[in-house]
This record gives structure tokens, C-alpha cells and sequence, in this order.
């Protein structure tokens, strides 16, 4: 049974969370128990059981109930910072990080470093040190006393002040009021975490944690610590202090003895006074202090001066010193030889001598105005008065009357005496002051006191202003409307007549708003170019100018200041002027093509995009030029054609062009032109807060249709010979096309006669062939007449040729082109006198034919009558037969019939 209880408690144990990190400080350092969720003071006492390396209780040590937070002993920082720390044991060696047992340290949190507990601390309990920085980085060390639990709670073990006097040590310096000092003591047994004092049995105080040094040095894994107080007080007393240690969730313990000790206040002397009747020589007298034990020391301070140390323990004491006689000093008194310095007495020395000069505090030039020096003497001291005298501020004097522009009253200042004090004047005056009369003015007096001879001066300065200057502004651009999304810029010009002053200038501006808020230098979309070294220019830029978000127009002031580079001469009054900016809507941008030359295959043509917008923009539009073909789609510059891209000298229009020299067959297609731009803020930022959103595109498109080059068309005859009609004959057309044609093309041709189609096998026996290929670029047609007709065939010829590309050509013009030529065809031969022969062959030849031809007529004839008169029975219709044979129906057949029976040669011939 027993070890199944057991193997639950490691399987328990062994299962418990490490827990989340204990919140850190938002400054300075501190521990901090997780357990209990509590700061804990530096030096406080915790045991064993209070800190672990995990989530195990919830504050009040209720076991097996964890809280989520881890139960370590924490030493944190407010500086954001990894892995800093260090835990020590009490011994000084570190303690290992990450494991260990029975302890560890770990640094793996931001800020914090904990010291965590796996095992008993018997052997190793005692002050444990955690060194971490602060939030400036500097090392700062906490300690807290870890005690196993049995010996944490003994109630025996008491902290324990060694010594009953404590050391006295005076930190601060004698005359400081109040004094600063220390009371140290040693505590061993237990740590000190509140030390509390009080002075003759008064009030107690605890000490605070800045006036308290504790200071620990091990010894036999023991606490001992050396424990300074700081006091602020001149206090006469007994001192008595106690320490407490605080044990958390359990009563403190309190030491059961005190550091006592006496402090005496040195008594403070009394009655300090001057005497002086000389100009260099003061004497200092006092009475000592009343009660003191000791051998006095006297402290003198003068002025901030490191104190004069006197010893002497007489009733009255003096003290000699040399002092300016034109400087006033406080001098302080400090006695000395207790443990504490006494009060502090003070006396004040006037000065006997003092020189002064009045004047206007600024002139503007070639004014007038006069210098006043006044010399006063205390009565007090026989003083004699060798010489009072102005000089300039390289001390040379005036010496007369006149110089050039300055000139003296008199060469003698003038005596007289005011409240016991002897008072000299000396006047300087200007009668016309210049920018080289500017400077520093010396008025001096040289004294004597039959022991020393002393100089005094005064110095004054002469000091003009810069003029206010003009102030002008001028807008870039000066004229025309200024459009949002683009750059503006207003410059502010400051003049000044510099050569009044003399000397180099500045200047220094402030611009403000329409809202009349001050535009800053860093801003980023309105930016401010103050004026450089000499240049009195300065310069505010719109990045650009907006009219939507950052609503720019108005009127905005530049106000310049013009500076000096001499101290003596003050800056100008501030002048100011205004200039109104109105601020209008981005118009569209336009995309426009255009071309030059000729669309025929083989000629030039230039095509250009333009690109047009507002001057100024503070983007480039991106442009995108492609062609669509018959089948795909080509950028420009996968064209392999050249082109040029050129901007005018304003940045507002952008041309694209493209050079087609030659004009070939895949340069048709239809090219587009694209535009677009986007404004998104400051140097195009992309940010919505800078600028108004300005988008804008558009397009253009450019259809290019080739033509063809041109055709060759010739006709040409058989002959040239006179034409008749019955003979043969041809004509021929010949199409030769431009070598420039290497896509696969269509010719056909048609003949037409006076515009009328000559088709195939016609019946007046004219016959045209088909179209013969000679070669891709050679064609012929001919138009055959295998015998011509003067009626028919006289007329104008016209071969007509069409050449066509495939229908996938879609960006190509088809062409045609013709050729004609006229014929004339005649009826008979003509006759001349050329013609002899053939006549008379000709004739003989047609006699012959008609008679013939008349003969047979005749025998025919004879037949059909003879044939009539034997058959007279039948004559009727034999009759019919012949008139329906010879046309009888016909008038002049009838009576050719007629005469042909009478005809007796024809019969008896038969």
C-alpha cells in the first residue's frame, strides 16, 4: 500500500507545472516570492518552503492548489533585456543556471532571473546575492537570507548589533547646512532589513533605503553585514539605532541591543564684522565660540571660494585679506572641533569703488545719441583719482575733444559728492553713428590709495539692428492652374541692404498654413528648405500639392528674419508676406496615335503614340504599347522594329514612336497604347494619410492595314498589222508582282470588251484561256480569236487583275490593277493600186462561181418543168409540190414559175 502512495506522489510531483512568470516592475529592480505573489524587502528572510522551481501553492502556502504562476524566488529588472542576472550563494560561488539541485538559477525570461528550489537547503542556507541591472544598465545588487524551515522559524536566533559604539564620519563638507554623516555598525545573526533610529529618546524613524549602505562580508556561511545610517541634521544628542528582520508570513525579529552613540555640535562664533579704509584691505573680526572642548578651527569661505582654515583658540580673532574694491562679497564663518561644524555666520562686503556707464540699449544708424560714465568713491577710503579716461575696445583712448565721429564733453570728468560718496562723470558722445563705430566702449579710472594703485573699467556696447527686410514670394509655376497630384513649389525671397550693417547675414523663416499652423521642417509631403549659410532663400515644396484629404489651397505666409553674425548687431524685426494658392482637379490624361508615310508594303511609315498629361505630376505615367496580329499579341520591344521614346522639356507628353521602314506584311495588326498612373502620397508612399487617392488611365488603338505594292499589268497584241475580219488573232496580258509579296496571294483576271465580260468559248468564236503561272511573282492571260468579226470583235480590251491574300490576312488591303488596249477588224481587203494581181485572179475566180451557180439553178429548174407537163393529171399536185418547194407563195417566185414553164430550153435541154 505504502508504495503505491509513494509511486502517486512522484507521478504527482513529477506532473506539476512550471507556471506562467511572475509580472516585473515598470521601474528599478525588486524580489519577488511567486508563493505568496508579494515584493519582498532587500535583505528580508524567507524559508526554504516559500520558493520552489514550480506552480505548486496559492498565496498562504495552500498546498496542492496551484495559482498559474510559477513559485520561484524572483530577482527582476524594469530593462527590457534577456538573459540577465545572477544568483549567488552564500559562500559568493554562483549558482548553476538551467539545472542543478538542491537549487538553480533562470534567466531564460526577459528582465528577470529566478532562483528555484528542488531539494532541501540545509547545508547551503545563509544571504544569498542577486546581481541584476537596472533600466540604465547599471549592476545593482539585493540580497535575501534562505534558512531551512526549522531554523527559519526559531524565535532564539536573534539579529545581533556588535559593538555598542558605532563609528562617526562626517560626509559632507564644513560649510554645508545642513552637515551629512554617517553612524556605522556591524549585524551578525540574522540579516538587517529595517534599521530604526531615534535622537534623546525622541520620536523613532525607520531609516530609508537611500540613507541606509549595507555592506556584507561572509563569514563561516554566517551573515555579517556592515550597517551605515545617514543622517542630514546638526543635532546634539544621543544617536541610538536597532535592526529588524523581516520574516515573511511570520513575525520580524528585533535586535535586543542598540548602536548608541554621542554627538556634539561645534557652538558657532558670534559677532562678525569688516573694517576696510584702503582699497585692496579687508579685516575680518569675530568672537570665538562660547563652549567647545576642543582646539577651534575656524573656516572663512569668500564668495564660492575653498575655505581659509584658522586655528586659534583666543577670545578675539582677526583675519586679514586682499579684496577687489570694485567687487561685493559675502564671506561665511564656520567653527570647527566637535563632531559636527557649527552654524555658519555670514557678513557682506560692499565694494568702495564702482564705475558705470548708461546708455541706450540700441540705436539705428547715423543716429546721435551720448555715453555716460559714472565713477563713484566711498567716502570711507582717501582715495586720490589719477585718471578717468574712454577707450575703445582695443583701449586706445580719446584723447581730445574731437574724434572723427565720437568726441569727448570734456577732457576732465566732472566731481561731485552724493550720500557721503564721491561721484566723477566722463560723457562720450556720437554724432553720427556707423556700422564701424559698433562694438565695445572701455570706460576706466586709474586710483590710488597711497598704497596700491588700482585700475577699474567698465565696458558698454554699442549695438545696431539689421533693417527689416522685403519679403517677396514667387510660385512655381507662376501662372496657370495648379493641379493636385502634382509638384508646387512656393519660394520666399528675403532683401536686405546688408551694406548698412557691414557684415555677413542669415536668416531664419517660419511658414505657416491656411489654417495658420506652422509648417514644420521634417514634414514629409510639404517640406520646408530653410535658407542656407548666406542665402536669405527658403523654399516650400508640395510632394505633392492635394486638394482632396490635404485640402492645400489658401494662403500661406513666409516670414523671415534676418541675422547677424556679429553679436552686437541684433536681428531684424520679423517681416511677413502671403501668397494664395488655389488648387483644382486633375483633368484626364489623353492617349492619342498618329502617323506619318505610307501604309504600302516597301514604303516608310512612322506611327506614334502620345502620352499627355498635366505638367509636373509627381508620377510618370507607365505606358504599355502592343500589337494584336493575325494570330497573337506582341509587346514593342519584341517587335524587332525600332522605335524611340522622347519627352518635351516639360515631362507632360511622352511620345512612343514606331519606325516600320520598310512597311512589311507582319506589321499589320491592330497596336494599342496604354496608359495609367496612380498618386498614393508622398513620393508615392502608398500612403492614404499623405494625399488624395488620383488614379487615372487610358488607351488608344491604331489599326494598320497594309496595301499591297503595286502590280505591273501589260497587254500586248499578236500584231501589229491592219485586222480583218475572218482571220485569227490574240491578245496577251502579262502580271508581274513586287518581289516585296511573300505571303501566298491570289491572282485572277477578266477580260471585258467596252467594259462588258468577255467570256469563255463565246459564240463569235472568240476563246480566252485560263490564267498561266510562270513563277510566284509572273502571270500571263491570253485572249484567243480564231477568226475575227468586224462586227463583234472591234473594241477596247481590258485585262482586269485582282490580287488576294488568304482570309487570315485580316489587317491586309487586296489590290488590283488593269491594262487595256483597242483593235480594229475590217470587213473586205481595201484595194489599191498595190492590188493589180490579186484582182485579176480574184475576179476571174467569182464570175465563174456565180455562173456556175446560175447553171445549176437553171438545170434545176428545166427538170421540174419537164417533169410537170408528162404527168398533167397529177399537175396539181406537182404544182403544189414546187410552189411549196420554190416558194410559189412569194409574188416574184410565182412569177419566176411562170416563166420558167414557158421555158422550152430548159426542158428539151433536160
Amino acid at each position: 500500500m505504502s508504495w503505491l502512495f509513494l509511486l502517486s506522489l512522484v507521478l504527482y510531483v513529477s506532473c506539476q507545472q512550471f507556471g506562467s512568470l511572475p509580472p516585473r516592475p515598470d521601474t528599478g529592480i525588486r524580489l519577488f516570492l511567486g508563493e505568496e505573489n508579494v515584493t519582498i524587502a532587500n535583505f528580508s528572510m524567507i524559508a526554504a518552503g516559500l520558493f520552489h522551481d514550480s506552480d505548486i501553492d496559492e498565496p498562504g502556502s495552500v498546498g496542492g492548489s496551484p495559482d498559474g504562476q510559477n513559485d520561484g524566488l524572483w530577482c527582476q529588472s524594469s530593462l527590457n533585456q534577456n538573459m540577465i542576472g545572477t544568483w549567488y550563494y552564500p559562500n559568493g560561488t554562483t549558482v548553476p543556471l538551467g539545472s542543478g539541485s538542491p537549487l538553480f538559477a533562470n534567466n531564460t525570461a526577459t528582465g528577470q532571473v529566478g532562483l528555484l528550489r528542488n531539494g532541501g537547503i540545509g547545508n547551503i542556507q545563509g544571504l544569498y546575492r542577486c546581481v541584476i541591472p537596472n533600466e540604465e544598465g547599471i549592476n545593482q545588487t539585493l540580497y535575501v537570507a534562505a534558512y531551512r524551515n526549522n531554523d527559519f522559524i526559531r524565535n532564539d536566533e536573534l539579529p545581533m548589533i556588535n559593538g555598542s559604539s558605532p563609528s562617526f564620519q562626517l560626509l559632507s563638507l564644513v560649510d554645508a547646512d545642513p552637515p551629512v554623516f554617517s553612524l556605522s555598525f556591524n549585524v551578525t545573526n540574522r540579516s538587517p532589513t529595517i534599521v530604526t533610529c531615534s535622537v534623546d529618546n525622541g520620536n523613532q524613524f525607520n531609516v530609508s533605503d537611500n540613507d541606509l549602505i549595507r555592506t556584507v562580508t561572509p563569514v563561516n556561511n554566517d551573515v555579517q553585514v556592515q550597517v551605515s545610517v545617514i543622517f542630514r541634521m546638526r543635532v546634539s544628542g544621543l544617536y541610538k539605532c536597532f535592526v529588524t528582520t523581516d520574516r515573511i508570513t511570520t513575525t520580524p525579529l528585533v535586535s535586543t541591543n542598540m548602536a548608541t552613540r554621542d554627538i556634539t555640535v561645534t557652538g558657532s562664533a558670534s559677532n562678525l564684522v569688516y573694517s576696510r579704509n584702503s582699497l585692496m584691505s579687508v579685516t575680518l573680526d569675530w568672537s570665538p565660540s562660547a563652549v567647545i572642548s576642543a582646539t577651534p578651527q575656524y573656516h572663512v569661505f569668500v564668495n564660492n571660494s575653498n575655505g581659509i582654515i584658522m586655528n586659534d583658540n583666543t577670545t578675539n580673532t582677526e583675519l586679514s585679506l586682499s579684496l577687489c574694491p570694485d567687487d561685493e562679497y559675502n564671506i561665511r564663518l564656520v567653527a570647527t572641533g566637535e563632531d559636527l561644524p557649527s552654524g555658519i555666520i555670514t557678513v557682506t562686503v560692499p565694494q568702495v569703488v564702482s564705475i558705470d556707464v548708461q546708455g541706450p540699449v540700441m540705436m539705428p544708424l547715423s543716429s546721435s545719441f551720448s555715453l555716460s560714465c559714472t565713477l563713484t568713491l566711498a567716502a570711507e577710503v582717501i582715495v586720490t583719482l589719477i585718471d578717468m579716461f574712454w577707450a575703445n575696445s582695443n583701449l586706445n583712448h580719446f584723447n581730445s575733444t574731437t574724434d572723427e565721429d565720437i568726441f569727448l564733453d570734456t577732457l576732465e570728468p566732472t566731481m561731485i559728492s552724493v550720500n557721503d560718496n564721491v561721484v566723477y562723470t566722463l560723457t562720450l558722445n556720437f554724432s553720427s553713428l556707423q556700422a564701424s563705430q559698433v562694438g565695445e566702449y572701455v570706460c576706466g579710472a586709474l586710483l590710488n590709495d597711497s598704497s596700491n594703485t588700482v585700475s577699474v573699467t567698465s565696458n558698454y556696447s554699442v549695438s545696431v539692428q539689421v533693417p527689416p527686410p522685403s519679403v517677396s514670394i514667387v510660385a512655381d509655376p507662376p501662372t496657370g492652374p495648379i493641379y493636385e497630384s502634382t509638384s508646387y513649389v512656393l519660394t520666399c525671397t528675403a532683401t536686405v541692404n546688408t551694406t548698412i550693417v557691414d557684415t555677413p547675414v542669415t536668416a531664419s523663416v517660419v511658414w505657416t498654413d491656411p489654417s495658420g499652423n506652422v509648417i514644420p521642417t521634417n514634414e514629409a509631403r510639404r517640406q520646408v528648405i530653410p535658407p542656407t549659410g548666406n542665402s536669405l532663400v527658403s523654399m516650400l515644396l508640395f510632394l505633392p500639392i492635394d486638394t482632396g484629404l490635404n485640402n492645400d489651397g489658401g494662403t500661406y505666409t513666409c516670414q523671415m528674419i534676418i541675422n547677424s553674425s556679429n553679436s552686437l548687431i541684433a536681428s531684424s524685426q520679423p517681416t511677413a508676406t502671403t501668397h494664395n494658392v488655389t488648387v483644382e482637379s486633375l483633368p484626364p490624361m489623353t492617349v492619342k496615335f498618329s502617323s506619318v508615310g505610307s501604309f504600302e508594303v516597301g514604303q516608310i511609315l512612322t506611327i506614334t503614340c502620345t502620352i499627355t498629361t498635366v505638367e509636373r505630376l509627381v508620377v510618370k505615367p507607365m505606358i504599355t504599347l502592343f500589337k494584336m496580329n493575325d494570330t497573337d499579341m506582341e509587346m514593342l520591344s519584341n517587335l524587332n522594329r525600332p522605335y524611340s521614346i522622347t519627352t518635351d522639356d516639360t515631362g507632360s507628353v511622352t511620345n512612343y514612336t514606331l519606325i516600320l521602314d520598310p512597311v512589311r506584311f507582319e506589321d499589320a495588326g491592330m497596336y494599342t497604347c496604354m496608359a495609367e498612373f496612380n498618386v498614393t502620397g508622398f513620393n508615392n508612399t502608398n500612403d492614404p494619410s499623405t494625399a488624395t487617392y488620383d488614379s487615372q488611365e487610358a488607351s488608344d488603338v491604331f489599326t494598320l492595314i497594309v496595301d499591297f505594292p503595286p502590280v505591273l499589268v501589260t497587254i500586248s497584241k499578236e500584231h501589229d498589222d491592219t485586222l480583218y475580219a475572218g482571220t485569227p488573232f490574240f491578245i496577251k496580258c502579262d502580271i508581274m508582282l513586287d518581289p516585296l509579296v511573300t505571303i501566298p496571294v491570289t491572282v485572277t483576271n477578266q477580260w471585258t470588251r467596252d467594259g462588258t465580260n468577255v467570256p469563255m468559248g463565246s459564240s463569235d468564236a472568240t476563246i480566252t484561256e485560263g490564267l498561266n503561272m510562270i513563277n510566284t511573282l509572273h502571270y500571263n492571260a491570253t485572249l484567243m480569236f480564231y477568226s475575227l468579226d468586224n462586227a463583234n470583235d472591234t473594241g477596247m480590251y481590258t485585262c482586269n487583275v485582282e490580287v488576294t491574300a488568304p482570309n487570315s490576312y485580316i489587317y491586309l488591303r487586296n489590290t488590283s490593277a488593269s491594262a487595256n488596249i483597242s483593235i480594229t477588224v475590217y470587213a473586205i481587203i481595201p484595194l489599191d493600186d498595190n492590188n493589180d494581181n490579186i484582182l485579176a485572179i480574184v475576179i476571174p475566180i467569182v464570175v465563174v462561181f456565180i455562173v456556175v451557180v446560175v447553171f445549176v439553178v437553171l438545170l434545176v429548174i428545166a427538170h421540174k418543168i419537164r417533169s410537170h407537163n408528162s404527168t398533167s393529171p397529177s399537175a396539181t399536185n406537182e404544182e403544189f409540190d414546187m410552189k411549196k418547194q420554190f416558194g410559189a407563195d412569194d409574188p416574184g417566185s410565182a412569177k419566176g414559175g411562170d416563166n420558167d414553164t414557158g421555158s422550152g430550153g430548159w426542158s428539151g435541154g433536160s
